[in-house]
């Protein structure tokens, strides 16, 4: 089980100047914490999407948006008219059985620029990851509401 702050954990295996790659851990660590940073992002609907495989999923309540085409419009969409800030916590990536799980749990301030943040959503992820040529992708991603 793998749990940790990432920036540390990363910028310490570079520092230490260990040649070693990442384990699979810290590739699905990574993968979650860049979903974050794309989501944010306006302009990064094809790296958010790239972030899943080809057949990735996301599910939040009863809606669920299922291929990268569909990510992306998602993304797009979400966009039109407002702001968003994920803050990642409790980041965890184990393995049973050969698959690789995360959970981790977030904070989505939300709203439009004129009036940010307009809602605050407290949430935790599931995810099933998939190893795809070196890359730890998501799979699924299951979005539960906490508060």
């Amino acid at each position: 089980m793998l749990k940790l702050a990432l920036p540390f954990c990363f910028a310490f295996t570079f520092i230490s100047g260990c040649g070693d790659s990442p384990n699979i851990e810290e590739l699905c660590a990574q993968t979650i914490s860049d979903y974050a940073a794309h989501r944010d992002n306006p302009g990064a609907a094809l790296p958010y999407a790239e972030l899943f495989t080809a057949d990735g999923s996301f599910k939040l309540g009863d809606t669920v948006t299922e291929g990268r085409e569909a990510l992306i419009a998602r993304h797009q969409s979400s966009h039109e008219g407002a702001l968003w800030e994920h803050n990642l916590s409790n980041i965890e990536v184990f393995e049973k059985s050969g698959v690789y799980f995360g959970k981790s749990e977030v904070l989505v301030r939300t709203g439009p620029a004129d009036n940010f943040p307009a809602r605050e959503i407290k949430a935790s992820y599931r995810d099933i990851f998939r190893i795809e040529d070196g890359r730890c992708l998501i799979k699924s991603r299951e979005t539960t509401i906490t508060n």
